[in-house]
């Protein structure tokens, strides 16, 4: 996200927020569909991450939860901004949203 931004010398600052505010939301909510989900459904085996530290172990899940409902608003402000970023929006929306 940052690179074409520096190139183009317009909103480099946003699109750092954004990339690390977008990293962080994927990272929360795998951790919750690892608490909460189930293999047929993510593909994955759950409950995996057991003593690690997660968004689960610092927040509980409630707290996980509330966390990624205020990273996908706050990238979808920094969106507000950006021009023509309605297919990062949906970026945004997705990583939120997916159920896998």
């Amino acid at each position: 996200l940052v690179v074409p931004a520096m190139l183009s010398g317009e909103y480099v600052s946003e699109f750092k927020s954004l990339g690390e505010k977008i990293g962080i939301l994927f990272q929360i909510t795998d951790d919750i569909f690892d608490e909460t989900g189930e293999f047929t459904v993510i593909g994955k085996t759950p409950h995996k991450d057991g003593n690690k530290v997660t968004a689960i172990s610092v927040f509980g899940l409630d707290g996980a939860k509330e966390k990624a409902r205020e990273l996908y608003s706050e990238c979808k402000k920094i969106l507000s901004v950006i021009p023509n970023s309605e297919f990062l929006s949906q970026i945004v929306d997705y990583v939120y949203t997916r159920k896998n």
